[in-house]
C-alpha cells in the first residue's frame, strides 16, 4: 500500500505508533453517559404545563358540570348572538388541547426510542417508522405493513380534539341569578288618601281621573274606559280545547299576555318594571310574589228568583224603544220588597234585553267578601235567564311568573289566604259590580252585548264535548266569564293606582337569565378518561424508563441533528448501501421509497461526537492528528504495522 507523503519511519514516536494502531473500538466507543452526551432532565418537564392545563379544564368543567355553572350576563348575551364566532374560537381551543395529548405521545415515543438507539442498532426502516410517528405524518415511502400503523396512530391522536369540541360545547339554559341583586318590583298600594281622590265611581261621571301614556289609559273606571276589552275577555274566557291553557291579553299597551288567569294581579309587568330589563342583559324571566283577591263565581239556575224585567215606559213608535226596570230583591230578602233596579231598552218587547243585578251580602268584609249576580233576559237570551252566581273574594297569595322575551304572565295562586288583603274594599266591590255595570251600558235597542259575550263563551265551553249537561255547560260558561271580566276590573284599579295614583311598594323578585352552560356530561367525562389515560401512559413511562434515563442530545427528528450525526460516523454506512445497490446492477438515486436501504441498521456512538454509525462497524478512516499522513482503511492495518515497523 503507499502513502500519499513519505516520511520516515523513525519521525514517528511510539506512542503515536501505539494510537495509530490501537482498534478503534477501544478508543473511539466510550460509553454515551457524560453531561454533554444526554439530554438534561428539565427536558422532561416540558410535558408539564400542557397536562397540567388539560387537567385543571377537566376539573373545572366536572366541577361545573357537578355545580350547575353558567355563563351569564354580557359573556353568555355574546356566545348567544355570535355562534359562528364562538364555534370557530371553541375549536382552535379544542385543537389546542388535543395537541397537548398528541405532543406528549410523540415525545414519549421520542425519548424512549432514542434510549434504545444509544444501546443497540435499529434499522433504517424502524428509524423511518419512528420519525412517522413522533412527527405524527403520514409517509407512503415505509414498508406498507407499517402504513396502516401510523395512519392509525394519526386517527388516534387526533380523536381527542373531537372530544374536546364537545366537552367545550355551549348549551343554551336558564340561570337564577343567586348572587344578591337587591332588585325590587312595584305592586300596587292603596292608602286611604289615594281612595279619597281615587276610587270607582259613577259610570256616568266623566269627570273621573284619567291618564293617557303611550301604555295605554287609566282610569278608576274601567268599564267605560275598557268596554272593548273587557267584552273580549269575557267572550273567549274559556277555551274551545279544555286541554289548552287559555290566553288573555293584558288590557294596556305592555304588549304582556296572560297564560290562564290573572287574578286581578301582574299590573305591574310592562308599566314600572323596565330597569329590570336594563340592568339584566339576557333577561329571560323574573317572578315575585303580590298580593291580591281571589275570586270564584258558582252559577245555579233560580226559577223563583225575585229578579226580573218590568215593562215601565211602552213606546208606540218604533223610533223610540220601550224602556224597562231590571228589579227584584236578593235570595235572603223575602220577594215583593222595594229593592230598587235600574232601566234597560228594547224594541217592542224584552227580546234583546240582558240584565244583571249585584247584592252583596250583609256584613261582607273584604277578608271575606261574598255577593250574588242574577240574571234576567228576554227571549233572545233564554238560556241565560234566571240564572243566578254566587260570588267570593278573599284576599290571597300568588306568584306572578314572567316571561319576558315571549311576553307571557302566568300567575300561579298559592292557596294561602291573607288575613288582610292589598285590596280595600272599595276596591273589591268596584271589580264585583263590573259585569253587573256592563250590563247596564252594553245593551242597545237591537241587541245586548253582555248577553252576546255570554252566549260566545258558553259556546266555546260546549265545543269542548265534556259529559256535563247543557245547563252544566251554560252555568260554567257564564261563571267563568264572569270571574275573567272581575279580574280584568282588578287589573284595571291596580294599574291605575300605579300609573295615576302613582302608590306602589316594592316587592323583591327573582330574575331569571338567559345563560349558556359549557359542556354536556357524556363529552366531559370522555375527556376526563383520556386526560387520566395519558397522564397514566406518562408515568407508566418515566417509571418504566427510570425517566428516560441515558437518553441522549441527539434526536432523529432534527434534520441537522440527523445530517451531522450521520456525516460524524464516516461513510460507512454510504458504502454499505454502495454495495447493496451495487450487487443488484443499480445505484442509490436518493429515492425515499428504495427499500434496499431499510434493513442496513445503525447505532448512535460516541466518534469525537455522538454519530451514527454501521452497527458492527469497529473501525473507521480517521486522520492522525500527530502525523500528517490520512490512516488508510484498518482493514488495511497490519499492512500499515508491517510499513512502519
Amino acid at each position: 500500500m503507499m502513502w500519499k507523503r513519505a516520511r520516515s519511519p523513525h519521525s514517528i514516536s511510539e506512542s503515536t505508533r501505539t494510537l495509530l494502531l490501537r482498534p478503534l473500538q477501544s478508543r473511539s466507543d466510550p460509553p454515551i453517559h457524560s453531561k454533554e452526551d444526554l439530554e438534561p432532565t428539565r427536558s422532561r418537564f416540558l410535558l408539564v404545563p400542557g397536562l397540567l392545563i388539560t387537567s385543571i379544564i377537566n376539573f373545572v368543567l366536572i366541577a361545573g358540570l357537578k355545580g350547575h355553572w353558567t355563563v351569564t350576563g354580557s359573556a353568555a348575551t355574546t356566545i348567544i348572538n355570535n355562534p359562528s364566532t364562538f364555534s370557530a374560537v371553541r375549536q382552535i381551543i379544542a385543537s389546542l388541547l388535543g395537541a397537548v395529548y398528541m405532543y406528549s405521545i410523540c415525545m414519549i415515543i421520542n425519548w424512549a426510542s432514542r434510549v434504545i438507539i444509544s444501546k443497540r442498532a435499529v434499522t433504517l426502516d424502524r428509524l423511518d417508522f419512528w420519525s412517522a410517528i413522533c412527527g405524527s405524518r403520514v409517509d407512503w415511502t415505509l414498508p406498507k405493513s407499517k402504513v396502516p400503523l401510523v395512519l392509525l396512530f394519526i386517527v388516534a391522536t387526533r380523536i381527542p380534539a373531537a372530544f374536546w369540541a364537545g366537552a367545550l360545547a355551549p348549551t343554551l339554559t336558564k340561570a337564577e341569578m343567586k348572587k344578591t341583586h337587591n332588585m325590587t318590583t312595584s305592586v300596587p298600594h292603596y292608602t286611604q288618601q289615594s281612595l279619597d281622590t281615587y276610587e270607582p265611581e259613577s259610570l256616568f261621571n266623566s269627570s273621573d281621573p284619567m291618564t293617557s301614556t303611550p301604555l295605554g289609559i287609566f282610569s278608576f273606571s274601567p268599564v267605560r274606559d275598557r268596554f272593548g276589552f273587557l267584552l273580549n275577555d269575557g267572550a273567549s274566557a274559556s277555551s274551545q280545547n279544555r286541554s289548552e291553557v287559555q290566553l288573555y291579553k293584558k288590557n294596556d299597551n305592555s304588549n304582556f299576555t296572560y297564560y290562564g288567569r290573572s287574578y286581578g294581579v301582574g299590573a305591574s309587568v310592562g308599566l314600572v318594571d323596565k330597569q329590570i330589563g336594563q340592568r339584566f342583559p339576557g333577561l329571560d324571566s323574573f317572578s315575585f310574589n303580590e298580593t291580591g283577591t281571589m275570586t270564584n263565581i258558582s252559577c245555579i239556575f233560580n226559577r223563583s228568583t225575585d229578579f226580573h224585567l218590568e215593562l215601565v215606559l211602552s213606546s208606540d213608535n218604533i223610533m223610540y224603544p220601550n224602556i224597562y226596570e231590571a228589579t227584584g230583591c236578593p235570595p235572603w230578602d223575602p220577594p215583593g220588597g222595594n229593592c230598587g233596579g235600574f232601566s234597560e231598552i228594547g224594541i217592542g218587547n224584552d227580546d234583546t234585553v240582558v240584565a244583571v243585578a249585584w247584592w252583596v251580602w250583609p256584613n261582607a268584609t273584604v277578608e271575606n267578601f261574598e255577593g250574588t249576580l242574577a240574571i234576567a233576559a228576554g227571549k233572545n237570551y233564554t238560556p241565560l235567564n234566571n240564572s243566578q252566581c254566587s260570588v267570593t273574594m278573599v284576599p290571597n297569595k300568588f306568584t306572578v311568573n314572567v316571561n319576558v322575551k315571549r311576553g307571557l304572565i302566568q300567575v300561579v295562586p298559592l292557596n294561602q289566604s291573607m288575613g288582610n288583603g292589598t285590596n280595600p274594599i272599595p276596591i273589591v266591590q268596584g271589580a264585583f259590580t263590573t259585569t253587573a255595570a256592563l250590563s247596564e251600558v252594553a245593551s242597545t235597542k237591537f241587541t245586548s252585548a253582555i248577553g252576546n259575550m255570554l252566549n260566545s263563551n258558553i259556546y266555546n265551553v260546549k265545543l269542548q264535548e265534556t259529559s256535563e249537561s247543557t245547563d252544566g255547560k251554560t252555568l260554567r260558561g257564564i261563571s267563568e266569564a264572569m270571574e275573567v271580566v272581575t279580574d280584568d276590573a282588578l287589573v284595571a284599579y291596580s294599574s291605575a293606582q300605579l300609573m295615576l295614583a302613582n302608590e306602589a311598594t316594592q316587592v323583591p323578585i327573582t330574575i331569571v337569565v338567559d345563560a349558556v352552560l359549557i359542556g354536556t356530561a357524556p363529552y366531559i367525562y370522555t375527556v376526563a378518561g383520556i386526560n387520566a389515560a395519558v397522564l397514566l401512559l406518562v408515568i407508566f413511562e418515566g417509571v418504566r424508563t427510570r425517566g428516560w434515563r441515558g437518553m441522549p442530545r441527539f434526536n432523529y427528528m432534527s434534520v441537522k441533528s440527523t445530517v451531522v450525526s450521520s456525516s460524524m460516523g464516516g461513510n460507512a454506512v454510504a458504502r454499505k448501501a454502495e454495495g447493496i445497490h451495487k450487487s443488484s446492477g443499480q445505484s442509490w438515486t436518493g429515492n425515499a421509497n428504495d427499500r434496499k436501504n431499510g434493513n442496513i441498521a445503525v447505532r448512535l456512538r460516541r466518534v469525537d461526537g455522538l454519530a451514527l454509525t454501521l452497527d458492527g462497524d469497529k473501525y473507521e478512516q480517521r486522520t492522525s492528528q500527530t502525523s500528517d499522513y490520512d490512516m488508510p482503511e484498518w482493514s488495511d492495518r497490519i499492512s500499515v504495522r508491517s510499513g512502519l515497523v
